[in-house]
């Protein structure tokens, strides 16, 4: 599979490919609160073996961030990752996902439904946001980025308990997942195809920022409307 994303995407039409590469350990909060230490040429993600695998290969580069960094290769690889480590925040202004929103993107999901995309988040990091998802208190966590240098940042993770089970992802919000699915596909053209036996969908990046910043300004969150 990565070595036909990147065949795809890379290779053949001098594109860019990124993957998550988180490394959590439970929540965000939780791994936050662990103190452990991160080095982004050897931690391993934890998303399964895809993205593991992409971030193994030669040639990958990886943002410098405790439990939501970045994975990527080609000729905006360097840029979309940079600096990911002074960022203010996690997935606002100068972070990988936010910069997507600078590009001609495309955000692609294998097997899975639109419940699962940390994209979402971008919106409580750069837009006014009306309620709080962060737990109280910054944790202070060792870095080490992909020259060896280290860093300590200073960040907040997203809260756990209630919040968290009127989240999108929580498998008892199909309803939601439902209406932002119905959202996506007639304002943003999200797209379903089949690759194996899996069922996938591939939608424009900046068209689904702006359909999910609609939702917002209308009262409607991945938090429940």
């Amino acid at each position: 599979m990565v070595a036909a994303l990147i065949a795809s995407i890379v290779t053949r039409r001098g594109g860019t490919l990124m993957l998550p590469a988180y490394s959590l350990i439970g929540g965000m909060a939780d791994t936050l609160a662990s103190g452990r230490a991160f080095d982004a040429r050897a931690t391993v993600c934890t998303l399964g073996a895809i993205p593991e695998a992409f971030r193994r290969h030669p040639g990958v580069l990886r943002s410098c961030h405790p439990t939501h960094s970045f994975a990527a290769l080609g000729p905006r690889a360097h840029w979309l990752l940079d600096g990911h480590h002074l960022a203010t925040s996690s997935f606002g202004e100068g972070t990988p996902l936010a910069r997507l929103r600078q590009t001609d993107s495309r955000l692609l999901g294998l097997g899975s439904d639109i419940g699962h995309v940390t994209y979402y988040h971008c919106l409580e990091d750069i837009e006014p946001f009306p309620f709080e998802v962060y737990a109280p208190g910054v944790h202070a966590v060792a870095c080490t980025d992909m020259d060896g240098i280290p860093h300590t940042l200073h960040l907040r993770g997203h809260a756990p308990g209630g919040l968290a089970r009127r989240r999108i992802d929580h498998p008892e919000n199909g309803v939601l997942r439902d209406r932002f699915t119905a959202a996506l596909e007639q304002q943003a053209g999200l797209s379903w195809h089949q690759i194996g036996a899996a069922r996938c969908w591939l939608v424009d990046g900046q068209a689904m920022y702006r359909t999910i910043k609609d939702l917002l300004n209308r009262g409607i969150t991945i938090y429940a409307s």
